[in-house]
């Protein structure tokens, strides 16, 4: 079954095997102005690729036998942009070169109002290749506090700095510790899982977590929050961009996969962290830009009274692949 509303620009093409979802799909992403197909099944999807779409939207369980075909020939039809929607215990695709953007969701159904809300944020920024800032989460005119990281010790004085924002603004002391965990656990993936060698060794790994050292010049970390009346919002990033996709896909399954986590090793990898951080938030999104920048942001949710942690955590994963040209920034904002 297709389906498409009529504009100038290139669409979006959703390829999912729920019609319920694709409807829900299909009403948030107008917000992105663009021609929208929509496709049961792989045959649907590939008579879809003669509209030349610019994004697909893809479950990938529907595809998962013929995952690299798809995508290969998606990339040959003038596809750019990708989302691929995993579900527990599905293995994601290699990162196709030949696309500008790729992004992991967790967001395996796709279920409304949540998920499809989110899904258009994730078309825009693929969209306007913007990929990094954690303002597209938020309301428009949000300030941000800024920290800026020059030895690992300054991670106790921004832990106490953010207490001290929470405690001013009255949230409650349980945002207080989840905050407070997630900071430390998205840090210490910037300090001692970021670094590398010329080799692509961490160099920082295997050093205690309680020790200090100075950071260099280009090895500064960047840590941002603040809140709107929606979310509240921390941002780390680093210069590295060392993550790798395997990496987010083991911190994705373990983040949506039933029972808890296993405790932290002292020297414990960075898929773990960022699973734990994942568990205490209701969105974790990773930046990447392999070789050149990593941009974790976690979100919570401060609607009501109480955080709202009964909600499964969502994981997206935005990859900007190696061999992909720069593209310029659309200077225009994105509107969640």
């Amino acid at each position: 079954m297709l389906d498409a509303e009529r504009c100038d620009r290139s669409g979006i093409l959703v390829l999912h095997r729920d019609p319920t979802v694709q409807q829900a799909v299909q009403r948030y992403l107008r917000t992105t102005l663009r021609p929208i197909f929509l496709a049961s099944n792989p045959d649907d999807a590939r008579a879809a690729l003669a509209h030349h779409p610019e994004l697909i939207v893809v479950e990938h369980a529907a595809i998962a036998d013929d995952a690299p075909e798809f995508l290969a020939e998606a990339a040959a039809a003038g596809v750019r942009l990708c989302v691929s929607a995993l579900g527990p215990g599905v293995a994601a695709p290699s990162v196709p070169s030949s696309f500008d953007s790729f992004a992991l969701s967790s967001l395996g159904a796709l279920g409304p109002p949540r998920g499809v809300d989110e899904l258009a944020v994730t078309a825009l920024k693929l969209l306007r290749r913007d990929l990094f800032g954690m303002e597209k989460y938020l309301r428009w005119g949000f300030v941000p506090v800024e920290h800026r990281l020059t030895c690992a010790s300054d991670r106790h004085r921004l832990l106490a700095a953010l207490a001290g924002y929470l405690t001013e603004r009255g949230f409650s002391s349980r945002l207080r510790w989840l905050a407070a965990q997630t900071a430390d656990e998205l840090i210490s993936n910037a300090l001692f899982h970021g670094p590398v060698d010329s080799s692509g060794r961490h160099v920082r790994s295997h050093l205690p977590r309680a020790g200090d050292f100075e950071l260099g010049p280009d090895e500064e970390v960047v840590i941002r929050y603040g809140s709107d009346d929606s979310y509240f919002a921390i941002e780390v990033a680093d210069r590295w961009g060392s993550l790798d996709v395997a990496t987010l896909t083991h911190c994705l399954h373990r983040a949506v996969a039933p029972g808890p986590l296993p405790r932290p090793k002292v020297s414990g990898g960075a898929g773990l962290g960022l699973a734990l951080a994942a568990g205490y938030v209701q969105h974790l999104v990773c930046n990447l830009e392999p070789g050149h920048r990593t941009e974790l942001i976690a979100l919570f949710d401060v609607r009501g009274t109480v955080v709202r942690l009964e909600l499964a955590p969502s994981f997206h994963a935005f990859v900007v692949p190696e061999a992909a040209p720069a593209d310029p920034v659309d200077a225009g904002g994105v509107t969640a």
